[in-house]
């Protein structure tokens, strides 16, 4: 007689103490640790897309201009809780996750963002929503069955969506609810983000932001031309972004970019200021997609102006400055 057993994949994911995998565990922690060391510069969609080019495989116009690719990868998932196969950018989510997996093998930082539809206040809508974001997050594994860390900004506040119109102690609420639907549904390779791109006080930010929030993302991708409007907006709520960081013991990001790239100085002179003066964990800039009339870029690509290239270069070779060849142990415990 000869008996058969289902053997299923050993996974070679440790977990930590607090219901996270260890890698996740020294993620939440070498975050906050890793700004001394200096900023991590990224791109949403950094190699996926980009100008004259979609989808192919290990292209960049990051790593076209400096040799190396983004420390930093950001990646909508909205449409992920309804199935669908693409994201609201047209990104494949089967792609994503190739990128995102690429991503963390080579050591770089995952941010997430879920710009969620309403659900109407029907609570099973929500739990399928959730329920489908958690799948995703546990296929985010290697052939190890080693999960990617990841941070997730769960409703952005970008103006415009439904959960904008909220109140703060609702807004809160919706959060911290999804917060604990997904802790049950036992994800254990995200720690949360609170990411916002709307001129809100210190004190308002403060009525928002979860408990459970490790990262605070501010958002500034601007599609005018008017640079001085761009910066006061920028240096405002960048102090703003820090000083509710400080207080709360969070990582501050920033996600930003001017579409065209009107300044030939903005690298060394806005974003370089702005790393001398704040201290930030990450910069992550808009993507960059299109055909090169259409001006969707917020970082050079091969055969722009070169002078905007020069400018991103010495940006590039600033000590202070972290891409994903000096990008080492994110996720190992120190």
């Amino acid at each position: 007689m000869v008996s058969c057993r289902h053997h299923e994949r050993k996974s070679y994911d440790e977990m930590g103490s607090n219901g996270l995998t260890t890698r996740t565990e020294n993620l939440q922690t070498n975050l906050r640790t890793f700004m001394n060391k200096g900023v991590m510069i990224g791109q949403i969609y950094d190699s996926l897309k980009g100008i004259g080019w979609k989808d192919k495989s290990h292209h960049s116009n990051m790593f076209s201009i400096c040799d190396d690719y983004a420390a930093v990868g950001g990646y909508e998932l909205m449409g992920v809780e309804k199935g669908c196969k693409v994201n609201r950018d047209g990104e494949r989510f089967d792609v994503i996750r190739k990128d995102i997996l690429r991503l963390f093998k080579r050591g770089g930082l995952i941010i997430l963002f879920w710009t969620a539809p309403d659900f109407n206040e029907n609570e099973d809508m929500l739990d399928e929503y959730v329920k489908q974001l958690a799948k995703y997050l546990d296929s985010l594994q290697d052939g190890y069955g080693i999960k990617a860390p990841v941070v997730l900004c769960l409703y952005p506040l970008d103006g415009k969506s439904w959960y904008t119109q909220l109140s703060a102690g609702d807004y809160k609420s919706l959060c911290d609810k999804t917060i604990d639907k997904l802790k049950k549904a036992e994800v254990t390779n995200a720690i949360y983000g609170f990411s916002f791109s709307q001129m809100i006080s210190r004190e308002k930010i403060n009525q928002y932001i979860s408990d459970d929030i490790d990262v605070i993302n501010y958002s500034l991708i601007s599609k005018t031309k008017n640079v001085e409007s761009y910066r006061k907006n920028f240096h405002e709520m960048l102090q703003v972004l820090t000083s509710v960081a400080q207080e709360r013991y969070m990582v501050p990001g920033l996600t930003t970019g001017i579409e065209g790239i009107p300044d030939s100085v903005y690298f060394t002179g806005t974003i370089l200021s702005a790393i001398q003066k704040y201290h930030l964990s990450y910069i992550m800039f808009g993507a960059n997609y299109g055909d090169s009339k259409e001006g969707h870029y917020c970082v050079p690509y091969p055969g722009m102006n070169n002078a905007v290239i020069s400018d991103f270069v010495k940006m590039y070779n600033d000590d202070k400055t972290i891409f994903l060849k000096h990008l080492n142990g994110l996720y190992l415990k120190y």
